[in-house]
């Protein structure tokens, strides 16, 4: 694989982000974020990669992801601590959560 190359973490297919991609993961390198979503080109499915480390396999997060409270999303949210200040945010809806007690109070109203 080359060093530049992704691995999706749905197929493991091995691909270079293109277009609008290779400019949002160019930026997330320039700007040090250390997640970044992308839609794999072989599979079409989502897959997370570490713009700090491309091409190795993504650094557990400090926290584990909790399923999205949105009721129209099927995604995660997951702690963003690039984020000054940090928050909750699902990647899949957009939706964020100031603290963990607001995103708990959102799945609470869900019926998660």
């Amino acid at each position: 694989m080359n060093p530049l190359e992704l691995r999706c973490e749905h197929c493991a297919g091995s691909f270079l982000p293109a277009g609008a991609q290779a400019r949002l993961w160019a930026h997330a390198q320039a700007t040090g974020m250390r997640f970044v979503m992308l839609d794999c080109p072989l599979c079409h499915h989502g897959t997370g990669a570490d713009p700090m480390a491309p091409g190795l396999p993504r650094a557990a997060t400090q926290a584990p992801g909790v399923p999205c409270p949105d009721p129209d999303c099927d995604g995660e949210a997951c702690f963003v601590d690039t984020l000054q200040p940090p928050v909750w945010g699902c990647g899949h809806c957009g939706s964020t959560w100031p603290d963990r007690a607001a995103l708990d109070a959102g799945a609470a109203g869900r019926g998660a």
